[in-house]
């Protein structure tokens, strides 16, 4: 009998401790219907930087990394990106960020309603090598950062996220959407997508599902979900020329006084002359 219950026992933590290994996976949201057509976004700078050939946002388009089928349900940790070669869209100089746009395809808050995501933005080159999610690691510096609290109501609709960084002449802009585990609370959180087109690859990463690092969403078994998330900002045109300093406790002159000026230096010649 006692050897019955130890076996019992043991099939029952060994079952258990497989669920625990299995709860997370990549999964959709399983949203149904026709895409959602959005607003274009970027208004604060003249630089759209944009790879999605459409910003409609489609149901059950996106994975997650996620526990789904078995407690505790919830998202674990997730990151989004997206990358662009300001030289692409036609800026020369340093690229001055001055927001982010995130496409939301589904959010469940939970018992609150809502949910927090962070905005990153990085500067390097070669991404996504070497890239480690969450700091940028050698070779990408972090510009920017911008908590962002997602509400229910936000699904299927573009976020914009005012964020700021520089980007130096010469080096890629890398977006990053972080979504901190929210199985403690049950929350969901879906990436705004589609499979309309996209000028270049979408990537993600979610340890706990075995991505460590920035991957293709392609390669990871769903090239449908081309990410929507671009950035607006404006070209830093350097001169070469000296900064002008404007001092309003130096007196300067108008052109009415400008001329008067002129006039009496003209008549203090003429006299000078005279003398001579």
């Amino acid at each position: 009998m006692r050897s019955r219950v130890f076996l019992f026992a043991a099939l029952s933590l060994l079952l258990c401790a497989s669920g625990a290994f299995a709860q997370n996976s990549l999964s959709t949201s399983g949203l149904t219907g026709a895409a959602v057509s959005t607003p274009e976004g970027g208004s604060c700078g003249d630089v759209v930087m944009n790879h999605s050939t459409s910003n409609d946002i489609a149901p059950g388009n996106s994975v997650s990394c996620n526990s789904s089928m078995a407690p505790p349900f919830g998202h674990a940790d997730n990151f989004y990106y997206r990358a662009y070669n300001p030289a692409d869209f036609g800026v020369m100089g340093d690229f001055a960020v001055c927001e982010v746009v995130v496409g939301v395809e589904s959010a469940t808050g939970g018992a609150d309603t809502t949910q927090p995501i962070t905005v990153n933005i990085y500067s390097g080159t070669g991404f996504p090598a070497g890239f480690v999610p969450g700091t940028g690691g050698m070779g990408f510096t972090a510009i920017g950062t911008m908590g962002v609290t997602i509400n229910d109501a936000d699904g299927l609709t573009l976020v914009t996220v005012p964020i700021t960084g520089t980007v130096p002449m010469g080096e890629e802009l890398i977006i990053e959407v972080f979504t901190p585990d929210g199985q403690a609370d049950g929350t969901f959180f879906f990436m705004g997508s589609n499979a309309l087109g996209q000028a270049d690859d979408s990537f993600l990463a979610a340890d706990t599902c075995g991505i460590s690092a920035p991957d293709t969403t392609a390669s990871i078994g769903f090239p449908q979900m081309q990410i929507v998330l671009f950035a607006s900002g404006d070209e830093q045109v350097d001169t070469g020329l000296p900064e002008t300093i404007y001092d309003p406790a130096i007196p300067t002159l108008d052109w009415v006084g400008l001329l008067a000026l002129v006039s009496l230096l003209g008549v203090a010649g003429f006299f000078l002359l005279r003398r001579r």
